[in-house]
This record gives C-alpha cells, sequence and structure tokens, in this order.
C-alpha cells in the first residue's frame, strides 16, 4: 500500500520533499497557505552555487541538487544556465583570498581557477577595466528565474510523479499527523513534513522560539532589460568572500574582513555583499544585491540607504549598459545559528525542516533526498 506524506509549505524546501517523497515511492501531498509561493524561494539571485559551500554535508547535498535542478529543468520548462561565476577583485586582500582558497585540500575538486585582471576582463563583457586587478572562476555555478522555476515545478511534479496541490490552504495547526486548514481543509498522512518557511508563529512556535533560529531581512532590484547582452558568469564582488562558508579557512580573510570593518563599517552594518545575476539571457535585466538585517534589526519599511551602497559597490565592480531601475524587493529567510538546517521530529512520523538559510537553491533538493534516504539523519 502506498503511504502518503503531508508537505506544508511550496515553497523551494517543501517542493524539494514532494520531489524526493515521490520518487522514493510515497504519495505527495503539497498544503500552500497562498495562491502561489510567495516567500524567500521567489526573492532571489537565482543562483546554484556549490562553490560557496562548506565541505562534507553542504557539498554533498549541493551535488545532489545539480542533478535534480537539471531535471526539473527539463521536465518543467524553464532555463538552467551553466554559465559559471566570477568573483571579481579590486584589491589585493581579495585575490589573496582567492589564491588561499585554491590551496585548501578541500577545494582541489571544485574546478575553480584564478584570473589575471586581463583574463577576469576577458571572461565578463560587464567587469569594470578602472578597479578589476583579478578574480576567482568557479564554472559549476549555474542561473535560473526563480519565479519561473517556482511557479513551474509544481506542475510538472504533480504530472510526472502525481504529486496533489492545494493552494489557498493555510494550515493551522498539526496532530496525530492530520493537518487542519484555515479554510476548513484536512489531510491525513502516514508522515508530515512542515516546511513553514519564514512563519515561524503558526506551527509549533514554542519549539521553534526555544532553539534561536534567526530571521535575516534582504533587499534586491533588478533593472530594466539589457538587449543585446549575455552577462556570461554569474558576477560576485570580494565583499562576498567574508559570506560564503567555504571561505571561512582562509587565514587571509580575516585581513580583509578588518579592511572592511575599517575602511566601510556601514556595508558590516547592513551586512552588504554585491552580486550582479541575469537571469534571464540574453537581453534580461540584471538582478542586484544584496543585503542583510537580523532580528530586532528587521524592518517593514525598506531602506534607500542599503539600496545606494549596493549600487555604489556594483559600480566599482562592473560597468552595464545602464543602471535605470525597474523593481525593488525585500525578502525575509531563517538561518539556524549554527546548523546547516534545522531538521527536527517533532511528533512520531512528523518533521520540522526548514532555515537552510540562504542556501536554499543550492542545497533543498539534495538536504531532502537525504532525509528520504535515512530520516534519522541528524543535519
Amino acid at each position: 500500500m502506498v503511504q502518503t506524506v503531508v508537505i506544508i509549505g511550496a515553497g523551494i524546501h517543501g517542493l524539494a520533499h514532494a520531489l524526493a517523497a515521490a520518487r522514493a515511492g510515497w504519495k505527495a501531498e503539497v498544503i500552500e497557505g497562498d495562491p502561489v509561493a510567495r516567500g524567500a524561494s521567489i526573492r532571489n539571485f537565482g543562483i546554484f552555487l556549490p562553490t560557496g559551500m562548506a565541505e562534507g554535508l553542504a557539498t554533498k547535498a549541493a551535488a545532489i541538487s545539480a542533478q535534480r535542478w537539471t531535471e526539473a529543468a527539463a521536465g518543467a520548462g524553464f532555463p538552467f544556465f551553466p554559465c559559471g561565476l566570477l568573483f571579481l577583485a579590486t584589491r589585493h586582500d581579495e585575490l589573496a583570498v582567492m589564491e588561499e582558497f585554491l590551496s585548501l585540500p578541500e577545494s582541489r575538486d571544485s574546478e575553480a581557477v584564478l584570473l589575471s585582471g586581463r583574463e577576469a576582463l576577458d571572461a565578463s563583457p560587464l567587469a569594470n577595466p578602472d578597479h578589476v586587478i583579478g578574480g576567482l572562476f568557479s564554472p559549476r555555478e549555474c542561473n535560473l528565474n526563480p519565479r519561473e522555476a517556482i511557479a513551474r515545478i509544481p506542475g510538472w511534479l504533480a504530472r510526472e510523479y502525481g504529486v496533489g496541490f492545494h493552494w489557498g490552504s493555510p494550515a493551522v495547526s498539526v496532530e496525530d499527523n492530520v493537518v487542519r486548514c484555515a479554510n476548513g481543509g484536512q489531510f491525513r498522512g502516514d508522515r508530515v513534513i512542515v516546511c513553514p518557511g519564514a512563519d515561524l508563529q503558526t506551527l509549533f512556535p514554542g519549539h521553534l522560539q526555544e532553539i534561536g533560529l534567526r530571521r535575516c531581512k534582504l533587499q534586491m532590484m533588478a533593472t530594466q532589460p539589457m538587449p543585446g547582452l549575455d552577462q556570461g558568469p554569474i558576477i560576485a564582488s570580494g565583499l562576498c568572500l567574508r559570506h560564503y562558508p567555504s571561505f571561512s579557512r582562509c587565514g587571509s580573510l580575516q585581513q580583509l574582513a578588518e579592511r572592511i570593518a575599517a575602511e566601510t563599517p556601514e556595508l558590516d552594518r547592513f551586512g552588504i555583499h554585491v552580486m550582479a545575476s541575469q537571469i534571464s539571457r540574453p537581453g534580461g535585466g540584471l538582478v542586484l544585491g544584496d543585503s542583510h538585517e537580523y532580528d530586532g534589526d528587521i524592518s517593514p519599511f525598506d531602506k534607500q540607504v542599503i539600496d545606494d551602497l549596493i549600487i555604489r559597490e556594483l559600480r566599482r565592480l562592473i560597468r552595464p549598459p545602464h543602471w535605470l531601475i525597474a523593481e525593488r524587493w525585500s525578502g525575509i529567510y531563517v538561518k539556524h545559528p549554527h546548523k546547516l538546517i534545522h531538521h527536527h521530529q517533532i511528533a512520531p512520523q512528523c518533521w520540522i525542516s526548514l532555515a537552510p538559510g540562504g542556501a536554499g537553491m543550492t542545497l533543498s533538493f539534495g538536504l531532502a533526498e537525504l532525509f528520504w534516504e535515512n530520516p534519522d539523519l541528524i543535519i
């Protein structure tokens, strides 16, 4: 007899669990409170970024995710560009971190290479020749349009795997593996997976408050279309080196972080590290960002100073055809204070699974599949 899993949440993490469950032979029913997914899963750069992940479980999950993204893109019919990622250096301490990164044993399989200033400029039509002195290129990164992908994947899961979707059905309680919704809907599963995203108040609020999860707000924007432009690699600045876990073992990172803190403390204040990603190619606009404000610093109102700082730092890095902004938005995601993800059995056959931080697009497919291989895996 086929067992049923009820999954709460149709963001990337919930969709990943639906795919993994279906591949494991389960019947998946996904419950989503909104008419469409509207959370952090559609408010990001649209980057699959394995090079930034820490060695171990994260790199294992990223490798699985790469396969699942390729399958999902082919099945659901959205682009998944293997364009690579280019960290551009404008200061010598940034180059020092990039060079040290390549010397680490865990970087041997990354396929990343150090580029001279001339090579970096040749690798990207956007790179600013007035400031760029080199870079680090990784060929493994991919681009996708998160709004398009998150909208199309449910249809593919329904067609290919028989996954059921129940939109506009806010879950308000889970008891004895029965999920009750605000609209009167009721769903029973042999297993329940709760993927609530940034909503820490509706389901199991006592547990979620006890473990000290942090809420993080980011601000982003997108330019108007850029006809004829193909960005080439995704662009990241040297500021990003202090953000991604894979660079944390570089001793030279401390000098870089100290210089940033001394010269531009406003960047640390708002957690700014800038990137540019063209999610529709060719001719699409650039997604620009981003910032990181936590917990009590989060306001419902976006800050113009943050957008101005993002543009200021990007102007040193790139020279696009124009800087005309078409959209601005913010999003909130949740991260665990020290674990890769919060994955906890809250009741018999009921798990909470959330908080892959800002790496949901890179890790969710893999983390979900590892769970379905072994539910007792402590992540």
